[in-house]
């Protein structure tokens, strides 16, 4: 399964880059620490607990709403309900059939088989934004620290998977105008990539898709960043991608937050 979080109710990166950081071997570390509540859902720390605050606390909902359609002109004066991540269906991040399903696209299934593997991204949020006759399928991917940018080397393994998302790939960046080699498509930017090119494919098929990269900033529930070094991590991407910024300046938008305490 392609691009898909890990199963297991524990995460242990961050003790990685603990241990090199402090001149440690990472074998040695300290046990893995619980990466969320097994019953609930609900994030411990990080982007994923900072998001799932953000789109259900009633007082937070409010501020990601109107700091998305400040960053995306196209979305003023929407209404914006988000599908995910909920806390009544334990906080999950759709991706593949689910997503089409909240998103009211469940069409596009066949297109979808040909477009990318079973599986596929599992957005950390989605929203459906409407106003009047207008409706915009709003996309989100969350970072608190920079390390979240580089963590999305492409993990499938089977000869056919391989193919579709290398073809998908390719039609992305053609279709950008993109610079960035293929292989650095598929490299530690992948993530980056991929969500751009299935916020792009979205938009061919006719839905009003965006995409906002929310970062959270001072993260103090693991790893205080500053506004300038997540905003700058995602600058490095983009141009190691050979994206540029006119390409996707109207469906595309960084969105900085204060992280939660």
């Amino acid at each position: 399964m392609e691009d898909v979080s890990p199963s297991s109710e524990t995460l242990d990166v961050g003790a990685d880059v603990e241990a090199a950081a402090l001149g440690r071997d990472a074998s040695a570390r300290a046990p893995a620490f619980p990466r969320r509540n097994a019953a609930t859902g609900w994030a411990y720390r990080g982007s994923q607990r900072h998001i799932q605050a953000y789109v259900n606390q009633p007082e937070l909902t409010p501020v990601i709403d109107a700091a998305i359609m400040r960053r995306l002109p196209v979305l003023e004066g929407c209404r914006m309900e988000w599908r995910a991540p909920r806390a009544d269906q334990s906080y999950a991040e759709p991706a593949g059939g689910r997503f089409l399903e909240l998103v009211h696209l469940t069409h596009l299934a066949p297109k979808l088989a040909e477009f990318w593997p079973i599986g596929g991204p599992e957005w950390d949020a989605v929203a459906i934004a409407e106003a009047d006759s207008e409706r915009f399928i709003v996309l989100v991917e969350a970072k608190a620290n920079v390390q979240e940018f580089q963590r999305g080397r492409r993990r499938a393994t089977a000869e056919a998977s391989i193919r579709t998302i290398d073809d998908s790939l390719k039609l992305a960046r053609e279709k950008l105008g993109a610079t960035g080699s293929a292989q650095s498509w598929v490299g530690a930017h992948y993530q980056v990539a991929n969500r751009i090119a299935w916020t792009l494919w979205l938009r061919e098929q006719g839905a009003a898709a965006v995409l906002a990269y929310v970062l959270f900033t001072d993260d103090r529930s693991y790893q205080p960043t500053t506004e300038a070094a997540l905003c700058g991590s995602m600058d490095s991407a983009l141009e190691e991608l050979g994206i540029s910024a006119a390409a996707i300046a109207h469906w595309t938008a960084v969105v900085p937050l204060p992280a939660t305490t």
